[in-house]
């Protein structure tokens, strides 16, 4: 596991209230993912769209007791693909950091 310091993309941070960002990534797959709270025991609602709104990967209730959370998901993805990201209900932290590499 590479540390979170190398990831490929920027920083996508989410601020308590629901949103989305679009982030266009080079690499073939998503292979991690990598969150970081401002309170231990954030939990959320993560979804990763493609270009043409279909859901490619979805996750309800991620995050742990700590601070950091990671996950392998190994996504395939197009090269140059532009995708959303959405960080929904989020609770227990009033900011999350997500990582994709």
């Amino acid at each position: 596991m590479r540390p979170i310091s190398s990831t490929d993309t920027p920083v996508l941070s989410f601020k308590k209230e629901s949103g989305s960002q679009k982030v266009r990534l080079t690499n073939p797959k998503i292979g991690w993912l990598h969150t970081l709270s401002d309170q231990p025991g954030a939990k959320f609602e993560f979804v990763i769209k493609d270009q043409r709104g279909g859901v490619r990967f979805e996750r309800k209730g991620f995050g742990t007791e700590t601070q950091k959370a990671g996950e392998l998901i190994n996504l395939p993805i197009l090269p140059g693909e532009e995708m959303e990201i959405e960080v929904n209900n989020l609770q227990g932290a009033e900011k999350v950091d997500v990582f994709l590499n």
